[in-house]
């Protein structure tokens, strides 16, 4: 992952609040290891592009791996792995981007 991408300690609400302080969105990025696609999106838009300006000034990224096992807090009450909050938002699919405000 691009070393710009948010240092996250996994807390949603807690990066959700940061990146409203900084007058940005959340920006989910669920990816897989090994995915073409998703290597695809890494070089395309993250790495180099003409959106690369855009994404780094408009949102914190954070990356999810669907198969991952670190814990996503998503409130006080409930916190689930990486896989299970991408079963949880039904995510099928990679490279998928869930914006979070």
């Amino acid at each position: 992952m691009p070393s710009w991408f948010t240092d996250s300690f996994l807390d949603v609400a807690e990066d959700a609040q940061d990146a409203l302080d900084e007058n940005k969105t959340v920006l989910l990025y669920f990816h897989l290891d090994g995915c073409p696609y998703c290597d695809a999106m890494l070089t395309q838009n993250f790495k180099s592009g003409e959106n690369l300006a855009f994404i780094k000034k408009h949102f914190s990224v954070v990356a999810v791996n669907i198969r991952g096992s670190r814990e996503i807090t998503m409130s006080e009450s409930e916190s689930k792995t990486e896989q299970a909050l991408s079963e949880m938002l039904a995510v099928k699919y990679t490279p998928t981007i869930i914006f979070f405000r």
